[in-house]
């Protein structure tokens, strides 16, 4: 035989890498070194929710979400909406700092003072809130979660 292949990876590393395909997650999950099923792709795409698209038409939020601290850590994957300010608030300009599992994204606005942001979470990942104003005032944050719909 004039093609040998030889493996050099060891058997614990081959067994190791066979239980992630065959072990694989049925929903997004932080931190997991395993696959996700292709069912569990297609779930987690069908449950977003269509009424978070629009956040400039209103300053409530849709159905559905429950309330949370400005910061802990998500028990199921799915989305965190954010809302920074309020109306009349008189804050001149405000910034946001969120931090989800390792990244971070900001922002700053000075037009009417009310952000609204919404961004996916994994499951098991941590995440904070943090915002301020130019005029040190107190600035309120409302964060909502909505699991994604896993049928």
């Amino acid at each position: 035989m004039s093609n040998i292949y030889t493996l050099t990876n060891t058997a614990q590393d081959i067994d190791s890498a066979i239980t992630r395909v065959t072990s694989a997650d049925t929903e997004p999950t932080a931190n997991s070194q395993n696959m996700i099923t292709s069912q569990g792709v297609k779930t987690a795409v069908d449950g977003l929710d269509s009424r978070i698209t629009d956040m400039e038409t209103g300053f409530g939020f849709p159905s559905g979400y429950t309330g949370l601290t400005n910061s802990g850590t998500a028990t199921s994957a799915g989305f965190l909406l954010i809302q920074v300010g309020g109306v009349g608030s008189g804050f001149s300009t405000v910034s946001v700092s969120i931090t989800i599992g390792s990244t971070s994204f900001s922002a700053a606005d000075s037009g009417p003072n009310i952000q609204q942001i919404c961004l996916p979470i994994a499951k098991d990942e941590s995440y904070s809130v943090i915002a301020s104003s130019t005029t040190n005032l107190a600035v309120p944050i409302t964060v909502r979660f909505k699991k994604l719909k896993l049928t």
